[in-house]
């Protein structure tokens, strides 16, 4: 038998993001003050009040409305012995789907650019061509200012006077394709089961709808792997009502007590990791210092434009018992804001197996009432299942290339997971549980 499908969806806009707009000026802004008097209230009044640059929501008016187009083909077979599968191409194309970016985030290579320069931090107030003792790693970047006389941020930014502008764009996109088998065996003969696999891949400009993406290329700098994608799934499931031993050991009420009415039931699962990268976290304020543009772990002023590592070698090659690679990756040159690979680690992966086991009293005469003993073991054979990998911090020096992470020196004995590239987190190890239960 032969099945197929297309379909086509419409999503509504996410109101958690449009809502925001209402706090635009003139609509309402109320200001916070800390650590100071009562008396300095009054000067924030009326129109004689000085408030800082504020920071703006807006959505493209134009906007489409979000539609995913899903689509399927598939093969069934009856395989014998009540088991049928299914094989089948799954997929969906999502577009118009909402991202947000910043319009005022301050451009990369602002910095390092005359005009952006402090006139109050050079010699007679006068801003020279170049700065003075330029570092000569600047210097063979082609740039001519280090950055750290910069003028203060809110300078800099595209729309003088506004702080972010956080701006709802319905140009994201993602796609999945998947492929799809399945095995069944009905309940015959006391036993039933069934296997499901996923081979899969999924691709996305953004994760989640308020996650800043790049504002000028986006397509180049964010559409990659999700960050929920699974390369493999596999789950089983079966019930075993294991046949009446006591037939063959006399059949009285002692061998029927204890060989009859058992059942075996479980499910195993063996799931790929998600993926995920390395951030370049120990960057913190030296954004202007690197790549011309201010920044704090890749928020605010930068949101959408955090620089990425270069990846120079394999990162999960492993070594000296690290599950990340330390030499493959490079800091981007002074300036270089190239668009870099994505998503290139990827969590561990786990299996899984849960098994049950009942066995039934039945009352006599009674076939629908009876007691039932339930043993469940979950994570039956206590297999270890990590979930995380230390990804620490680093330490970055612009003009360098080598990144220094914090591995773990050599003779440490700290628990494991304190340092880059070690396993730091666990599902649950064997649990098991009792109970009675009865039926009537």
């Amino acid at each position: 038998m032969v099945r197929g499908g297309f379909g086509v969806a419409y999503d509504r806009i996410n109101s958690d993001v449009t809502i925001q707009t209402i706090t635009n000026p003139p609509n309402t802004f109320t200001p916070s003050l800390f650590f100071g008097r009562l008396t300095d209230i009054s000067g924030l009044s009326g129109a004689g009040g000085a408030l800082p640059p504020l920071a703006i929501f807006g959505a493209d008016k134009n906007g489409n409305i979000p539609t995913v187009y899903s689509y399927s083909l598939g093969v069934q077979h009856n395989l014998g012995w009540g088991a049928v599968v299914d094989v089948s191409y799954v997929g969906n194309l999502a577009r118009h789907l909402v991202r947000i970016m910043n319009l005022n985030a301050i451009p990369y290579g602002a910095t390092f650019s005359r005009p952006a320069q402090d006139p109050t931090l050079y010699a007679g107030g006068v801003v020279p061509g170049v700065q003075p003792s330029l570092p000569a790693a600047y210097s063979q970047a082609g740039v001519n200012f280090t950055g750290v006389n910069a003028l203060p941020n809110d300078f800099l930014r595209p729309y003088q006077g506004y702080g972010d502008i956080q701006f709802q764009s319905f140009d994201a996109n993602s796609s999945y394709n998947g492929l799809q088998v399945n095995v069944t065996r009905r309940f015959t003969n006391n036993f039933t089961f069934g296997a499901a696999y996923t081979f899969s891949k999924t691709l996305t400009t953004a994760n989640a709808v308020n996650e800043y993406t790049h504002p000028y290329n986006s397509r180049g700098y964010d559409y990659a792997l999700a960050n929920f994608d699974r390369t493999h799934v596999l789950v089983i499931n079966y019930v075993y009502n294991l046949p009446k031993a006591s037939r063959h050991l006399g059949n009285n009420l002692l061998t029927r007590g204890v060989l009859d009415n058992w059942q075996v039931s479980g499910v195993t699962q063996a799931v790929s990791g998600t993926p995920f990268e390395l951030s370049l976290s120990g960057l913190g304020s030296q954004g202007k210092t690197l790549f011309g543009t201010p920044t704090t772990n890749g928020t605010g002023t930068l949101a959408g434009l955090q620089p990425r590592f270069v990846i120079v070698g394999d990162p999960r090659q492993k070594t000296n018992g690290l599950q990340i690679n330390p030499n493959a990756f490079a800091v981007p040159g002074i300036g270089d804001t190239r668009a870099q690979s994505r998503f290139y680690l990827r969590n561990p992966g786990w299996i899984n197996h849960d098994v049950s086991v009942f066995k039934n009293f039945p009352f006599s005469g009674e076939p629908s009432r009876y007691l039932q003993l339930r043993f469940e073991f979950f994570n039956l054979f206590n297999h270890t299942q990590f979930t995380g990998i230390q990804t620490g911090s680093v330490t970055i020096t612009p003009g360098s290339p080598t990144p220094v992470f914090n591995v773990r020196p050599a003779g440490n004995t700290s628990v494991l997971g304190t340092f880059f590239g070690e396993y730091n987190a666990t599902r649950d190890p064997r649990i098991v549980q009792l109970a009675v239960k009865m039926y009537f």
